[in-house]
C-alpha cells in the first residue's frame, strides 16, 4: 500500500492442459506515474494454433515488405500559442445549457484547463486547481476546465466535477477549440492576463506546474 492505493504488477497465465503451452497470458499493473496520478493497465495475449514438432520452422528473417508499403507520416505536434499573443475566443457552453465567452472574463487573470473526464494526470490537476482556486478566490482570478464535445457530455463532466468536488467552472466547447489553441493532449493549460494576453502555455501536469502557476500569477499581479 501507498497512499492508501494498492500499487502492484500480477501475471497470471492460463495453460492447456492437452500440452502444457499458454493460452492467455494477463498481465495487471497499479501504480503511481511521475506526476504522481495513480494509474492501471491491463494487458492480454492469447496464444492459438500451435504446431508442434514440425520441422522446418519457419524462418522470419525471410520477411518481406509487401510492394506498395508505406509507413503512415507522422504528425509533428504543433507548438502552444505564444506568450504576447491575444487568447483566441471560443464559444463556450456552461453545464446547464447557457452560452459563454471568454471575453467576458476581461478584467481578471485567467487560467484555462484543457481536460478530458477519462484522464489520470487530470484528475491530479484537478486537485491543483482546487487548490489555487481557493488561494486566489475573490482576487480578480478566474479558473475554467475546457472540455470538447466529441470527447465528453455533460453528463460525464457533471459527474467528474462532483466526484471530485471541483469548485471552479466548466465548460463544453465545440470540436475546433482544440485546433485553436494547439491543443495536442491533456491536461494543457493557459495563463491570460487582465487583457486576455496568453502570459504562458503549460504542456501536460508535471510535479513542479503548481509553483510555476503561482510564481507567474505572483509577477503578473
Amino acid at each position: 500500500m501507498e497512499k492508501n492505493k494498492r500499487v502492484y504488477n500480477a501475471v497470471s497465465v492460463i495453460i492447456d492442459k492437452t500440452n502444457s503451452l499458454p493460452v492467455i497470458v494477463r498481465s495487471t499493473w497499479n501504480g503511481f506515474a511521475d506526476d504522481g496520478a495513480y494509474m492501471g493497465m491491463f494487458e492480454q495475449h492469447t496464444f492459438q494454433d500451435y504446431q508442434l514438432n514440425k520441422s522446418p520452422s519457419r524462418d522470419l528473417s525471410t520477411a518481406m515488405i509487401p510492394a506498395g508499403f508505406k509507413l503512415p507520416v507522422r504528425n509533428e505536434p504543433v507548438p502552444m500559442l505564444a506568450a504576447g499573443s491575444l487568447a483566441p475566443d471560443l464559444k463556450l457552453t456552461s453545464l446547464t445549457g447557457k452560452d459563454f465567452s471568454l471575453g467576458s472574463l476581461r478584467g481578471k487573470t485567467v487560467l484555462l484547463n484543457f481536460t478530458t473526464d477519462g484522464c489520470p494526470h487530470c484528475v491530479n490537476a484537478a486537485q491543483m486547481l482546487i487548490r489555487l482556486y481557493e488561494q486566489y478566490n475573490n482576487k480578480d482570478f478566474e479558473i475554467i476546465s475546457i472540455y470538447q464535445s466529441d470527447y465528453n457530455n455533460v453528463k460525464t463532466v457533471a459527474r467528474f466535477d462532483a466526484k471530485h468536488k471541483i469548485k471552479y467552472p466548466s465548460y463544453m466547447a465545440e470540436s475546433t477549440a482544440a485546433g485553436t489553441y494547439h491543443i495536442n493532449g491533456y491536461p494543457n493549460f493557459y495563463l491570460l492576463d487582465k487583457k486576455g494576453i496568453i502570459i504562458r502555455a503549460y504542456e501536460g501536469f508535471y510535479t513542479e506546474l503548481e509553483k510555476q502557476i503561482i510564481d507567474k500569477i505572483g509577477a503578473i499581479r
